[in-house]
């Protein structure tokens, strides 16, 4: 008998159970790290958008301040027997 009759014939095809459990876990430690990056994403996206309607309100309010203090009338003079600094 020769030396190759001894020797395991060549696998064509399948898989051993010990390569499915490699590629199971590697798929496991994948799908774990996407997970955490779109939670992290979804977190991101409130905060940013907390912030932002907190900007558009602030820029809201000093709208309308603005057009209260452009739209206020100047100080009387004198009113009622008062006198303000402007009048002495």
């Amino acid at each position: 008998m020769s030396a190759s009759a001894f020797r395991p014939a060549a696998r064509t095809e399948g898989m051993t159970l010990l390569e499915m459990l490699a590629y199971i876990a590697g798929l496991a430690i994948f799908i774990n790290i996407c997970a955490v990056a779109f939670i992290q994403g979804n977190r991101l996206m409130q905060v940013g958008e907390t912030a932002l309607l907190r900007m558009n309100a602030a820029s809201e309010i000093q709208r309308d301040f603005t057009l209260a203090v452009r739209e206020a009338v100047s100080v009387e003079a004198e009113c009622s027997g008062f006198v303000s600094s402007s009048a002495q």
